[in-house]
């Protein structure tokens, strides 16, 4: 088989694995850095008293520490086995400033601080070190120095005991626990003051109260006190408690604090949640003499407050005013459509939904419930029938245009709509879609996923232009390197099956990546009788543990082969391969192309995800000989009307990944 970019610097590797003596523990070096490990270091840690009540977690919040790589080889000295491979035991300081790493290798370098880099991946002053390193490691571990271990603290070390050892366990230096659950803005987390108990209950606070309830926010936290009625008014607002809210305004306007923005916002958010339309008003009119443009948030609020009340056609102003920011939201439409229908404006009604569509701003599901429910069709008169059926049409088409879903709330919906249409009959029901593409309840074929020849090219042209072209050719590839493959590729093509090798090689951590891509192209060329491309970078081509020589030898021997540069993205590459190879090529990879499929345009977009769908093999594993692969789905997943019946899928809104597709559909056929 042919095979591009084979790497023959076979000495120079050799020469670099086995150099300073490293090669005995780079044979045993287990990289893979287990919560087994980690759990082992801590327990010794514990035992030789190096950490007593306080426990570091940082190695589970940052890949940098103790454990970092093969760089790190002088943070490690002779090993004890814990797991299959090998594991390391940890360094002290005292033990890292005599090793012949540091004392040879390194001579001059500040020792403090570069024993500080290795352990938590940040450079710190030594002055600053050596405080918490006599404090903690040097003393007995029963007294500690609060302050300079707050200090030392960062992202990669902190300290837990709350939950694990109990409140009563920790004291330090005499003082309560609560200092150390303190959040980054300075609020207490963990700690219930009379404060937090006073926001319980709605209910009007005195001006005395809100006084002392100031005071001793500012005595129990590090926040400037300015901030304290605007954090206050927040904490109202998640817990919608209009009284003491009004209260406290009333607080900010006796004692003179300046009412900010945000303070008034926060309110006026309460104020509409809670339906209070005369302070409503009265905040609005403050904004507009304070504040002449408003930012979206308080747009918002006033569209859904001002929607409530007798002046909701004001509400279209501040619509056109959220257009400066960008697109309005779709809650923002919902506030208008459900007062329009409300008023019965169905007018305007239809030029919301317009408006909607020239944004490419999806209904939500209460909007299509409240359109549901107004432009029924139980009506006698004949054009009002014709009005509301083509509006609910026209949405049905707007989401197939989208590639949207409705919800099975909106779908059970629109069975009851089709049910109520007056002179019609029509038999409904929620069901499923057969492997082969058939309807289970009318057992009428559901569209296909191919696409046309046409859009088959235009998608080619748009991969090879955008994907891997670009703006810039050397952001994924060489020119050389480009030219080299397309030759390769146009001279072997066409291909059954293209396979992402790093990709797939990578599906099950507890096998060796060679060994696994051996297996899937093995099964695919020889059992399956497919002609493979496989591609791949060229560091799979260095003899390693990981990447046995045999393995690549047997996978060159029965498909072709291309090795990209390491710094190459083999996605673009992969895909023209398919693509170039036919309709009917397949590519073998978990990678959904996410980033590649944002760069094209939208009828594009369409086009290949359709193709991308029923082109991508999805491999699970390999077991008993077999290659395994996910069910590949050959009908379309989109609402769609053929032969006077309704095919609608609907989302049962259960968390699923972009490339999974709603299994419950809508079937409505007409009978008469």
């Amino acid at each position: 088989m042919k095979v591009h970019g084979k790497c023959t610097s076979y000495t120079c590797i050799k020469k670099k694995l086995t150099g300073a003596g490293l090669e005995p523990w780079r044979k045993n070096l287990n990289y893979r850095r287990n919560d087994l490990q980690i759990d082992s270091i801590f327990s010794r840690l514990k035992r030789e008293g190096t950490i007593n009540k306080l426990t570091m977690i940082g190695f589970r919040e940052s890949a940098h520490g103790l454990l970092k790589g093969s760089a790190q080889t002088a943070m490690r000295r002779k090993t004890r086995q814990v797991s299959g491979f090998c594991s390391r035991q940890l360094w002290t300081f005292l033990e890292y400033s005599n090793s012949p790493y540091v004392t040879k290798s390194q001579p001059g370098r500040n020792v403090t601080t570069s024993f500080l880099k290795r352990c938590t991946g940040v450079r710190f002053p030594a002055s600053r070190f050596l405080s918490f390193h006599n404090s903690f490691y040097l003393s007995g571990h029963n007294a500690y120095d609060v302050s300079q271990i707050q200090r030392f603290s960062t992202s990669n070390i902190s300290f837990k005991g709350l939950h694990q050892e109990g409140r009563e366990n920790l004291k330090l230096n005499g003082d309560t626990t609560e200092s150390w659950f303190e959040s980054r803005d300075g609020l207490k987390e963990d700690v219930q003051t009379s404060s937090d108990r006073a926001l319980e209950e709605d209910e009007y606070l005195s001006i005395e109260q809100w006084k002392a309830l100031k005071d001793e926010w500012i005595n129990n936290t590090r926040q400037p006190k300015d901030l304290f009625e605007t954090r206050t008014m927040g904490r109202l607002c998640k817990h919608l408690l209009l009284q003491k809210g009004r209260s406290l305004l009333e607080f900010v306007q006796q004692e003179g604090i300046p009412q900010t923005y945000p303070l008034m916002g926060a309110y006026l958010y309460l104020c509409v949640r809670q339906d209070d339309h005369k302070e409503l008003f009265d905040i609005y009119d403050w904004f507009i003499a304070n504040n002449p443009v408003l930012e979206s948030g308080v747009l918002t609020n006033l569209i859904t407050g001002f929607c409530q009340t007798s002046r909701w056609r004001e509400s279209l102003k501040f619509l056109e005013d959220t257009k400066q920011f960008g697109n309005p939201s779709a809650r923002n439409y919902h506030s208008l459509i459900t007062a329009a229908c409300d008023h019965s404006d169905l007018d305007l009604v239809e030029h919301l939904l317009q408006d909607m569509d020239s944004h490419d701003i999806i209904p939500s599901e209460k909007t299509w419930v409240k359109l549901l429910e107004v432009f029924h069709c139980e009506t006698t008169d004949l054009a009002v029938f014709n009005r509301n059926a083509k509006i609910i049409t026209n949405l049905l088409w707007y989401l197939r245009g989208k590639r949207s879903y409705p919800s099975v709330v909106v779908g059970s919906e629109l069975q009851k709509w089709f049910n109520r249409k007056n002179g019609e009959e029509w038999k409904t029901s929620m069901t499923r879609i057969k492997k082969n593409g058939k309807c289970r309840s009318c057992h009428s074929e559901i569209e296909s996923l191919d696409i046309s020849e046409e859009d088959f090219l235009k998608l080619r042209h748009q991969i090879i232009e955008k994907v891997i072209k670009g703006g810039d050719v050397y952001k994924k590839t060489r020119p050389d390197e480009l030219k080299a493959f397309m030759k390769f590729v146009q001279e072997g093509a066409p291909y059954d099956v293209i396979v992402d090798g790093l990709n797939v090689s990578h599906i099950n951590r507890t096998k060796f990546p060679s060994k696994l891509l051996r297996q899937f192209v093995v099964y695919l060329s020889q059992e399956c009788r497919l002609k493979c491309l496989v591609l791949g970078r060229q560091h799979m081509l260095r003899p390693s543990q990981i990447w046995n020589q045999h393995h690549m030898e047997v996978i060159q021997d029965v498909a072709d082969c291309f090795f990209i540069e390491n710094v190459s993205e083999d996605d673009p590459f992969m895909l023209y391969a398919t693509l170039l190879s036919g309709p009917k090529a397949c590519y073998v990879s978990r990678d959904m192309l996410r980033d590649h499929k944002a760069l094209l345009d939208t009828q594009t977009h369409v086009s290949f995800i359709k193709w991308q769908r029923g082109h991508q093999m999805y491999p699970l594993v390999f077991t008993e000989g077999k290659a395994l692969f996910k069910p590949r789905i050959v009908h379309d997943t989109v609402i769609q009307y053929s032969n006077s019946t309704w095919h609608i899928p609907c989302d049962d809104g259960s968390p699923r990944y972009s490339y999974q597709v709603p299994l419950d559909w809508l079937c409505a056929k007409r009978v008469k």
